[in-house]
């Protein structure tokens, strides 16, 4: 006579086979799960490199002309806020008053969110003053008052800084952070012996010359 297998004896039904090996996969990832959720790295953040100045700098850190409360640009109250509690923020520094030269630097330009941006004349323009005498610096320096453009979608835009409205700049530009007024006095051209003033040279026009003539061409505001 035939007789069953006893329990121990029978294979496991596929179904049994398959319960098993979900049940090991589970503890398998459990486990990994508390190894993982027991290691503790360091949390990685740009935010400190934003708000806090370098070494060797003039004090400003991005956030300076950048001001998150303000959507990352730098507006008038902010700087007239500013300047009535605590005229020697590093926002007030040299490289941004009228004239970085000045024994007493004044700031009529700033506290209208201005600040400004050096640039280098490419070969084909030249400065005129009204009354059409041109005044090219030798090195082909000049400056403008521009207004701190808002960074909030840069992580959505390339970086490009349209800072003459050619085309974006290849080389960094003077850094804000690095402005002194040592710096600013080589970099300036000299307006001895000329009744022009820093307000005068932010009027300044450029025209572009002709080949034929020096003279020549039409007139576009700088």
């Amino acid at each position: 006579m035939l007789q069953p297998p006893l329990r121990s004896d029978r294979k496991p039904a596929a179904g049994a086979r398959n319960h098993s090996s979900l049940a090991a996969l589970g503890a398998i990832a459990l486990l990994a799960t508390s190894a993982c959720g027991t290691q503790t790295e360091p949390a990685v953040t740009v935010e400190p490199l934003f708000k806090e100045a370098f070494q060797k700098t003039n004090g400003r850190s991005c956030a300076t002309c950048h001001v998150p409360e303000d959507d990352f640009t730098l507006t008038p109250d902010h700087v007239a806020r500013l300047l009535a509690t605590n005229p020697d923020d590093p926002l007030f520094a040299a490289i941004d008053a009228d004239d970085p030269t000045a024994e007493t630097l004044t700031f009529e330009h700033l506290k209208k969110g201005l600040v400004r941006v050096w640039l280098t004349l490419p070969a084909n323009m030249d400065v005129i003053d009204d009354a059409g005498n041109v005044t090219t610096p030798p090195d082909r320096k000049i400056f403008v008052w521009r207004g701190v453009p808002s960074i909030a979608d840069s992580v959505l835009t390339p970086p490009i800084n349209w800072t003459d409205a050619r085309r974006p700049s290849n080389r960094r530009r003077k850094a804000p952070s690095r402005g002194t007024a040592e710096e600013a006095r080589r970099a300036r051209p000299s307006s001895r012996g000329s009744p022009s003033s820093s307000a005068a040279s932010s009027r300044r026009t450029a025209r572009a010359r002709s080949p034929t003539s020096s003279r020549a061409g039409s007139h576009s505001t700088t």
